[in-house]
């Protein structure tokens, strides 16, 4: 098949990379940083490009997307490329059901990767805020001046009360 690739149709490029099933068609082929497939459409020489493996059954099943229009997950799984779990909606759509789902999770606090406060030493500083040397209370939690002065003035930490 690999010699006959500016024959293939985007049904069977589509399939040469899913595992159908029941639930989700799970897209098995190259996937892109936030997990949605990737597939070449076109000739290798002329017009070639990469597109979305779910756009792209949306457009052989279902139909055409119009301009500025999103492919949505009804499965919330990015590498499904179903037509039955996609639906068009607009980038606000997008937006809403992202937050609808809980996918827009906000990272703060602990939560963050390089952070070395934790949210009670955050409290104990926040209680301390009549004590006015930042230094000193830095070195006593291990972190910058700049950061005290910010945790002081809500700049950081802002969702932590004392």
């Amino acid at each position: 098949m690999r010699g006959n690739w500016k024959y293939t149709s985007n049904l069977e490029r589509l399939f040469r990379y899913t595992e159908t099933g029941a639930g989700c068609w799970e897209w098995n082929g190259y996937r892109n940083h936030l997990g949605y497939g990737q597939v070449g459409v076109g000739s290798r020489k002329f017009n070639r490009k990469v597109t979305s493996a779910h756009r792209l059954s949306y457009e052989t099943f279902v139909g055409k997307i119009p301009l500025g229009m999103c492919v949505l997950h009804k499965c919330d799984n990015p590498a499904c490329i179903r037509p039955y779990h996609l639906f068009l909606g607009t980038h606000a759509d997008n937006n809403n059901d992202m937050i609808a789902k809980g996918r827009n999770v906000v990272l703060r606090g602990e939560r963050i990767g390089t952070s070395i406060l934790k949210e009670e030493q955050v409290r104990e500083i926040k209680r301390r805020l009549g004590y006015r040397n930042d230094g000193k209370l830095a070195r006593e939690f291990g972190v910058s001046d700049s950061l005290i002065f910010n945790i002081r003035h809500g700049l950081s930490w802002r969702h932590v009360h004392a």
